[in-house]
């Protein structure tokens, strides 16, 4: 059974299914996303997710090198998620966990100009996804708690509309504190978002991380109120565990 469905656009095909499809790069159909001014060959596949999923694709070629773009959106101009490919490899892989909506494969190569057969590998497996707001809990003050960053909680200030796994801690001030954050990991670079309310949705009142360091903190004067620690990672779709601790002097 075809996992492809045909569009208007002869170069463009919907992924109906699980499965794997084969193509050729030809001149007739180039990439909208070349690295360079010159032409780079390209097949482009859209599909839609009706639920959280974790989705693989690989491209593979006797023929050539080949390079992935997942694009955000259903249209070969759109915003690029992530993308790679190596000079000297037959294969590219992108794994990633995604949030229901449409997106575009665009499957080109590494060089330009290239023609050869190609096939195009993917698999979307629904994942256990919360509200952001479902993987929150209190924390007290002077105290630490450990958790671990899993595809079933997502950051709710992912960057560059990637996902990002997230765990999220609420506290409350009854007087003026000094507060110190810190979270610390030996599996991810941690980054870290202070909000000023009691959800998710608040707004960021501090963030900090760096992308080779294992710990992450903010020390500031915060006034009464309920604020939200968010406990995520410098890099998307990063798991791993991790130890957070808030500190509080008056």
């Amino acid at each position: 059974t075809s996992v492809v469905a045909t569009t208007d656009d002869p170069c463009t095909h919907h992924l109906t299914a699980n499965g794997s499809a084969n193509a050729t790069w030809t001149p007739a159909c180039l990439t909208a996303n070349p690295p360079s001014a010159r032409d780079y060959y390209a097949r482009l596949y859209t599909f839609t997710l009706d639920a959280p999923s974790e989705v693989k694709i690989t491209l593979s070629s006797p023929d050539a090198a080949p390079y992935l773009y997942l694009l955000d959106g259903a249209g070969p101009s759109d915003a690029i998620k992530r993308e790679t490919g190596d000079p000297n490899a037959s294969a590219a892989s992108i794994t990633e966990t995604l949030p229901p909506g449409a997106y575009t494969i665009d499957a080109t190569t590494y060089y330009a100009e290239t023609p050869g057969a190609f096939t195009l590998e993917f698999q979307a497996t629904h994942t256990t996804a919360t509200s952001a707001q479902a993987c929150a809990e209190p924390i007290a003050a002077n105290a630490s708690a450990t958790g671990s960053w899993i595809p079933a909680c997502v950051s709710a200030n992912s960057p560059q509309h990637s996902t990002y796994y997230a765990r999220y801690y609420t506290f409350t001030l009854t007087a003026p504190a000094q507060a110190t954050i810190t979270l610390s990991s030996a599996d991810a670079a941690p980054y870290l978002y202070l909000l000023d309310g009691p959800t998710t949705a608040a707004p960021i009142t501090r963030e900090t991380g760096a992308p080779n360091a294992t710990t992450a903190t903010i020390t500031i004067p915060l006034q009464p109120g309920a604020y939200t620690i968010e406990a995520t990672t410098y890099y998307p779709t990063t798991p791993g565990a991790f130890t957070l601790t808030l500190e509080l002097e008056p």
